[in-house]
C-alpha cells in the first residue's frame, strides 16, 4: 500500500490526511507496523512510491483497536535501538572512509599549494616587496607568529616571579577545574563550568575485547 492507503486503513478521513501528512510510511516502518514489498505504485498525484505491506505486528495493532486510533501530531513512534545502533556504526564507518579518501585526495593539492606559496614568497623577497598586484589577483606577505614553550617550568617560574600573567592565555584547564570541583564542591571564582553528554558506540567485538582485557 502507499501512504494514502495507510491513512485510509487506519481510519483517517480524506480531509484530515493533509493534516497528518507528516506521518509517512517511514514512521510506520520504524514502528514495524509495515514493511516494503520491493515494488512501486502510483500515488493519487501521479508520482510513484514504494509499496508496503502490513506486518504481523501491524495486523495485531489493527486487531487490538488501533484502526480507530488517529495519530496525533508530534507523537513519538517506537524506536528500534538495535537498528539505530547499527545505523550509527555504519554511518560512522562511512564518514571515516570518506574523510580518509578526502584527506588522501587533498594531500597532493595541499602540496601543490605549498609549492606555489614558496614560489610567490620567494618572488616577493627577490623584488623586496610586501605585495604585488597582477591581473589574476594580488599576492601579499603576512607574518605568522608562534611561541611554543621550550622549557614550560622556566616560563611559568618567570611569569609567577614577575607577575607577568599577560604572557599567558586566559583559559582554565578543564581537568584541573574538574578536580577542584570534586574537592571544593564548586568551580574556582570566575569560571563557568558546564558538562554535556554525547553518545559513543562500541562494536560488539570491541566490547568482547574489553571484557577479555578486564
Amino acid at each position: 500500500m502507499l501512504d494514502h492507503d495507510a491513512y485510509k486503513l487506519v481510519g483517517i478521513a480524506e480531509e484530515d490526511q493533509k493534516r497528518f501528512a507528516h506521518q509517512r510510511c517511514s514512521d510506520l516502518r520504524a514502528a514495524r507496523l509495515i514493511e516494503r514489498t520491493g515494488d512501486r505504485g502510483v500515488t493519487p498525484s501521479g508520482n510513484t512510491g514504494y509499496l508496503c505491506r502490513i506486518t504481523e505486528e501491524g495486523k495485531n495493532f489493527i486487531a487490538s483497536g488501533g484502526k480507530t486510533t488517529q495519530p496525533t501530531q508530534g507523537a513519538k513512534m517506537p524506536v528500534d535501538i538495535s537498528k539505530r545502533v547499527a545505523q550509527y556504526v555504519a554511518l560512522r564507518d562511512l564518514i571515516k572512509v570518506k574523510e580518509t579518501e578526502q584527506k588522501k585526495e587533498l594531500e597532493k593539492h595541499k602540496k601543490c599549494l605549498e609549492d606555489l606559496n614558496s614560489i610567490l614568497l620567494n618572488h616577493l623577497n627577490e623584488i623586496g616587496g610586501n605585495s604585488l598586484s597582477t591581473d589574476a589577483g594580488t599576492v601579499y606577505k603576512t607574518e605568522k607568529k608562534s611561541a611554543p614553550l621550550a622549557d614550560p617550568a622556566a616560563f611559568m617560574s618567570y611569569v609567577v616571579d614577575n607577575a607577568a600573567f599577560d604572557l599567558l592565555d586566559r583559559k582554565a584547564n578543564v581537568t584541573a577545574v574538574t578536580e577542584f570541583i570534586k574537592q571544593h564542591g564548586a568551580p574556582p571564582p570566575g569560571v563557568n563550568f558546564s558538562t554535556a553528554f554525547v553518545v559513543g558506540v562500541r562494536r560488539p567485538d570491541q566490547v568482547k575485547q574489553e571484557k577479555k582485557n578486564d
